[in-house]
């Protein structure tokens, strides 16, 4: 599947509203850092404009817009497959020049064949898979599917590596640690933690406490994870280097590691990384293996590379990110100004059970006329 629009046809005057319905759910199943679903979509019985909600996409992450562009391409490739499932190829226009402009994309259909239909049950199945993976290989023929997607995306790039060991996985699991020594990570990432059913339901959105990897009860008193001083207290409590050796774990669990790359600066690149991000989940996923996205090692090893790491990391941090930045570059063979954007684990695994789908938020919500 390419993600290109169709070369003629002619631009209609929209599907039924029914239709159209079923394509927002569909598509709005893409992921989001954290699950924060940063968009709301209007309809004017032509064309379907996707808004960016700044407030939602808040945090570290996002600083110049990374996560929520990486998300929005992931979006796109949804709404290509959704529309594609009823018949519909869709027409896409970019408008990421204003850096505050909330409208970054516009979306029209046309009557005919669209690309991407045959991964229709795919989108319905992706998810965020943290559990343990069994193993799998980097010569899967699946990884030669992501890397023809990849071929068709010239801003970006893709490269695939076996379960790590040694010095990057040390650093893999040392960037982990991050969250417990940096307070506005864990800040950022507690915001999106929904910590009982309850919570879940009603926000249909973040991410359940029964999502990071083991089934665990609902808890009296999991609220107090929010809490920074809870955060120290489970540091000094020896929390970093249980969590390290459990990433461990997951790691060398993994079939393969995935990394998309830019191959140039600007928007426009993080958006077909995130494409190219969702093309490969949904074919892996179609392939039945499990994929979890590494985004905070990701976006910090970014962020190394371009010179922007938060002024508030310390020199221990960003020395630690310099060398990761070299073991990664190294390890994935990456090319002269080819930089690192997301890291994919992935492996041979079981269906996940229903709760560990994440909800979305309802229509109604997402979706306005006029």
């Amino acid at each position: 599947m390419s993600s290109g629009p169709p070369e003629s046809g002619p631009p209609e005057s929209g599907p039924p509203a029914a239709v159209l319905a079923r394509v927002v759910r569909a598509a709005s199943r893409a992921p989001s850092a954290e699950n924060c679903q940063p968009w709301t979509f209007r309809w004017d019985g032509r064309r379907l404009q996707i808004l960016h909600d700044a407030q939602r996409a808040r945090k570290g992450q996002d600083r110049a817009f990374h996560d929520s562009l990486l998300s929005l391409g992931c979006l796109l490739v949804a709404f290509e497959v959704a529309a594609a499932a009823e018949g519909l190829a869709l027409v896409v226009d970019l408008q990421l020049d204003e850096p505050d402009h909330v409208c970054w994309a516009e979306l029209r259909f046309r009557t005919g064949p669209g690309r991407g239909a045959e991964l229709a049950v795919a989108l319905a199945r992706r998810c965020t898979d943290r559990r343990p993976f069994r193993g799998g290989s980097p010569d899967h023929p699946v990884f030669g599917t992501i890397r023809a997607e990849a071929e068709r995306l010239p801003r970006v790039g893709l490269a695939t590596l076996g379960p790590p060991s040694g010095r990057l996985l040390s650093f893999f699991q040392e960037a982990e640690g991050l969250v417990w020594s940096h307070e506005p990570t864990w800040v950022d990432v507690m915001r999106w933690l929904r910590v009982s059913q309850r919570e879940v339901e009603e926000s249909r959105d973040g991410a359940s406490w029964r999502c990071m990897g083991f089934d665990l009860p609902e808890l009296p008193g999991l609220s107090r994870l929010r809490s920074p001083r809870t955060r120290a207290l489970l540091a000094r409590a020896g929390a970093p280097r249980l969590a390290a050796a459990w990433h461990a774990h997951q790691l060398r669990s993994a079939g393969a590691l995935v990394l998309v790359t830019v191959r140039e600066p600007g928007r426009a690149a993080l958006v077909d990384a995130g494409r190219l991000m969702m093309l490969a989940w949904l074919h892996l996923t179609e392939a039945d293996h499990g994929v979890q996205p590494h985004s905070q090692q990701s976006f910090f090893l970014h962020e190394a590379a371009v010179g922007t790491l938060p002024a508030d990391l310390g020199p221990p941090w960003r020395a630690r990110y310099a060398a990761g930045l070299e073991q990664v570059s190294s390890a994935f063979a990456l090319g002269p100004g080819e930089l690192p954007v997301m890291l994919l684990r992935t492996g041979i695994s079981d269906s996940p059970p229903d709760w560990r789908w994440t909800l979305r938020r309802s229509l109604p919500e997402l979706l306005s006329r006029g």
